[in-house]
């Protein structure tokens, strides 16, 4: 007979399950849990760069204790820690609200109407700022700098893609907001735009009905376009570590589309098509038999390969496991959602149109646990 067991506080799974320094979650490998002399855990990798800058010890960073060694392998392994890990059941998502970036303005810092957004390599926050026309950049600090415009992906090598509704075209920016190409080739009404592992920009042309691959050279502009599939009205676009892309299908309306915004036209289904052009997974209207899609706004990829998706109808937030199922991340403290990405640390921003800001939210791939 299995019990659940009583919720557990997300603070203290992380501080059992993850390592103190570098806040990811402890693995077999590379982040292994390893015992200091003092009785505190730290994993492996940080364990390695900690050594590397001493002779013969590491002192403990939490209570300044020198462990002796001269190879990690002297060190045991936390066998509690990987007990958990072992017995562990299926990963069971957690979110947790933790803050409220931005209000409605034009100030430096605030929106009016953001319609998408990204994160960078190294946590930059990207925020498409419709109303006020411009890009926003955020550290961890908070606002950085702008620019004036409409970002949707940035790309492995520091460039920023973005889809302009206005003129109907592509233009990519550095980080710097120095503009590098200018594409309209073949588009009638670009959209959705998404970064692809290998540099190139995938781009959804919602009333061409194509999705359009784009290679840019910063130092000669766009370089290589050619059509990787056709689809039925494609608006909204993610890309995962293999390459695979997923975009969204058909027209899904948000009932309570206060000023008829064509941004808040979303999607009816999911689809996903490889690098070779041939389709894949495909997630329709009806994703489980009592569940539906009302209009998709959003969607990204996380670390695991899961697909996360905005409904501004449902006001939720769906993850896809990559083995299948579905789970509802967030389903309430939302008016309008329309965007998600997460970060490499752990959080999950939440683009809110209708109420000018980016929430929040610890994400933790958390696992449940049952007594036999």
């Amino acid at each position: 007979m299995a019990a659940a067991s009583p919720a557990l506080d997300p603070d203290l799974l992380r501080e059992v399950l993850e390592c103190r320094i570098c806040l990811e979650t402890y693995n077999q490998e590379q982040l292994r849990p390893k015992l200091l002399q003092c009785s505190h855990t730290v994993c492996r990798q940080c364990l390695e760069k900690l050594l590397a800058s001493t002779i013969n010890g590491v002192r403990c960073p939490f209570c300044s204790r020198v462990s002796r060694m001269s190879s990690i392998s002297q060190l045991s392994d936390n066998f509690t820690v990987l007990k958990i890990l072992d017995s562990a059941g299926p990963c069971h998502p957690h979110c947790q609200f933790v803050k409220k970036m931005g209000c409605k303005g034009n100030l430096p810092g605030m929106f009016n109407l953001p319609v998408s957004i990204c994160v960078t390599l190294q946590g930059e926050v990207l925020v498409a700022d419709r109303g006020n026309y411009r890009i926003q950049i955020f550290n961890r600090k908070g606002f950085q700098r702008e620019i004036r415009r409409n970002p949707s992906s940035i790309d492995n090598f520091g460039l920023i893609g973005v889809t302009d509704n206005y003129d109907n075209s592509v233009m990519v920016y550095t980080i710097d907001g120095h503009c590098v190409a200018c594409h309209k080739n073949q588009l009638i009404k670009p959209w959705g735009i998404a970064a692809m592992p290998t540099g190139q920009f995938v781009v959804l042309d919602v009333e061409g009905g194509k999705l359009w691959c784009l290679a840019v050279d910063r130092n000669v502009g766009v370089v290589n376009y050619n059509r990787l599939c056709s689809a039925v009205r494609p608006k909204f676009v993610t890309c995962d570590a293999s390459g695979t892309v997923y975009f969204t299908q058909g027209l899904g309306l948000n009932i309570e589309n206060r000023h008829n915004e064509h941004h808040l036209e979303g999607g009816f289904s999911i689809c996903s098509v490889g690098t070779d052009g041939q389709l894949g997974k495909h997630l329709s209207h009806f994703f489980s038999e009592t569940e539906d899609f009302r209009c998709i706004t959003g969607m990204c990829v996380d670390a695991n390969g899961d697909l996360l998706v905005t409904d501004s109808g449902r006001k939720e937030i769906l993850q896809f496991p990559k083995e299948g199922g579905f789970n509802v991340l967030i389903q309430e403290g939302l008016t309008c959602p329309v965007g998600v990405a997460v970060t490499e640390k752990g959080q999950l921003m939440v683009l809110d149109c209708w109420d000018h800001c980016v929430k929040v939210y610890s994400y933790l791939q958390r696992r449940h646990f049952s007594t036999c």
